[in-house]
């Protein structure tokens, strides 16, 4: 599956500081956010259904900001490096983070495989 960039969301990341003219292929969805590659070594993460959050107030920026910080604090070497970029208008944002060239999902083998 395939998705481009809609005129809104273009418009969204100029209101984050962001150049739409970065973004490359869609990457995938998550529960609340579209990504896209952005530059070379970045995807940028682009908040769904904005509309409602910034009305809400669900997850504002300075959420995604507290989020960030309680991550770098006890996860710092499991977590990739971001930011959070607030929109001008209203609470939304976009984050910005490093692009995963490949993973694997963490099971419980590898909390086992930990313990020592």
């Amino acid at each position: 599956m395939s998705k481009r960039l809609s005129p809104l969301d273009r418009t969204h990341l100029e209101e984050c500081g962001l150049n739409p003219q970065d973004i490359g292929r869609w990457c995938g969805a998550g529960a609340g956010h579209d990504v896209y590659d952005y530059g070379e070594v970045q995807v940028v993460k682009i908040p769904k259904i904005r509309w409602i959050k910034e009305r809400l107030s669900i997850i504002t920026a300075e959420d995604a900001k507290q989020s960030l910080r309680v991550l770098e604090m006890h996860f710092r070497e499991y977590s990739l490096r971001s930011s959070v970029h607030p929109s001008r208008r209203g609470s939304s944002y976009c984050i910005l983070q490093q692009r995963l060239g490949s993973f694997e999902n963490l099971t419980s083998a590898h909390l086992r495989a930990n313990k020592s």
